[in-house]
C-alpha cells in the first residue's frame, strides 16, 4: 500500500502570499503564471486552496501524483487551456495514464506526465537533503544557537565528476559545514571561499560560505542548482520516451486521447532544450499518444501532435 502524503501547514495561495510580499520587498517580482495555476483545480479543488503534499516529513520533494497534477496544471496555464473554462486535474491510478484533463467538465486528454532528469545528478540533490535534515537535527547548543540567530548559506559552484558516481560523503560534508559554523562565532561573514586545509570537501566544490544575523537557518546548504549534465539530455529523452511508448500499449480504450509530457528538469540550468527535443521526437515518433509536449522551465514548452 502506497504510503500517504505529508500535508503542508499553509496552503498554496498563503504560503505563495508571503513569498510574493518578501521578495516585492526586495524589487524582485515573480512568475504571473502562479496566480493563474492557482485558481486550477486538483480533483475538484483549487490548487491555491489545497495543502502541499508532500513525500514524508522534512523534504522539499512533492509526493509522486501531486507532483504529476502540478506539472499538468501548469501545462494548461502554459497552452493557455484555462481561458476557454474552469480547468480540472483528475488524478488517476495504473493502467490509466496519471490524469484526466478536463475543462467544465468535458475531458480534453489523459496526460501521462513524467520527469526528464539526469539520474545522478537527483542523487546528489537526495544527498544534499540528507545533509540539511542531518544539520537540522544537531542538539549541540552552540549550533542550536548559531542556525537560531543567523543565516548560514553556502552556495555549491562546482561538483567534480566522480560525485556523480559515488554520492556525496554526507556525514563528512555535515561535519565540515558544523566547524564552519562554529568558525563564524555569530558574526557577520559575506561570502567568502573555504580554506581547503581546513574545508577540503567544501573547497572542492567551491563552496562559498556566509553567515548573516538578521533571519534563521533553514536550510543550511543550499539546494544545488544547475547540476544536471545537458550533454546527456538526448539520450534521458530517449529512454523516457520508450518506457512511456511501452506503457501506453496497457491504457485502457476509453481513454483517449492520451497525451505525453516531458518535463525537463530544472536542475539542467538556463538551457533551451528545444532543438535537442525536436530531433529526439522526429527520429522517435511517439505515435501512441496523440500530443506530445516538452516542458521546460526557461523556455516556450514544445507541442508536437499525431
Amino acid at each position: 500500500m502506497p504510503r500517504k502524503p505529508t500535508l503542508t501547514e499553509r496552503t498554496n495561495a498563503d504560503v505563495h502570499a508571503t513569498f510574493k510580499a518578501a521578495v516585492t520587498s526586495l524589487g524582485i517580482g515573480v512568475d504571473a503564471r502562479t496566480e493563474r495555476v492557482h485558481k486550477i483545480l486538483v480533483d475538484g479543488v483549487a490548487i491555491g486552496a489545497r495543502l502541499g503534499e508532500l513525500r514524508n516529513t522534512d523534504t522539499p520533494f512533492y509526493y509522486k501524483s501531486y507532483a504529476e497534477a502540478n506539472a499538468v496544471a501548469h501545462l494548461a496555464v502554459d497552452l493557455d487551456l484555462d481561458a476557454q473554462g474552469q480547468v480540472d486535474v483528475l488524478r488517476l491510478t495504473e493502467p490509466q495514464p496519471d490524469t484526466q484533463l478536463t475543462i467544465d467538465g468535458a475531458t480534453i486528454a489523459f496526460v501521462e506526465q513524467t520527469m526528464v532528469m539526469d539520474s545522478a545528478a537527483h542523487r546528489l540533490t537526495l544527498d544534499v537533503e540528507a545533509v540539511n535534515r542531518a544539520l537540522r537535527a544537531r542538539e549541540e547548543p552552540d549550533i542550536v544557537a548559531a542556525f537560531a540567530g543567523g543565516m548560514l548559506t553556502l552556495r555549491f559552484n562546482a561538483i567534480p565528476d566522480a560525485y556523480y558516481n559515488t554520492g556525496f560523503p554526507i556525514d563528512d560534508i555535515v561535519a565540515e559545514i558544523l566547524v564552519l559554523t562554529r568558525s563564524f562565532n555569530g558574526q557577520d561573514r559575506g561570502f567568502s571561499r573555504l580554506d581547503p586545509s581546513r574545508f577540503p570537501l567544501l573547497a572542492g566544490l567551491n563552496a562559498l560560505g556566509s553567515y548573516r544575523t538578521k533571519g534563521s537557518t533553514i536550510n543550511p546548504v543550499m539546494t544545488l542548482t544547475d547540476h544536471g549534465r545537458p550533454h546527456l539530455i538526448e539520450g534521458i529523452l530517449a529512454e523516457r520516451l520508450a518506457d512511456k511508448r511501452r506503457k501506453a500499449v496497457g491504457y485502457p480504450s476509453a481513454c483517449r486521447p492520451p497525451w505525453l509530457l516531458l518535463n525537463i528538469d530544472h536542475h539542467f540550468g538556463y538551457n533551451d532544450f528545444t532543438s535537442i527535443a525536436s530531433v529526439v521526437i522526429a527520429r522517435v515518433r511517439p505515435t501512441e499518444y496523440n500530443r506530445a509536449i516538452v516542458a521546460q522551465t526557461y523556455a516556450k514548452p514544445l507541442v508536437v501532435d499525431y
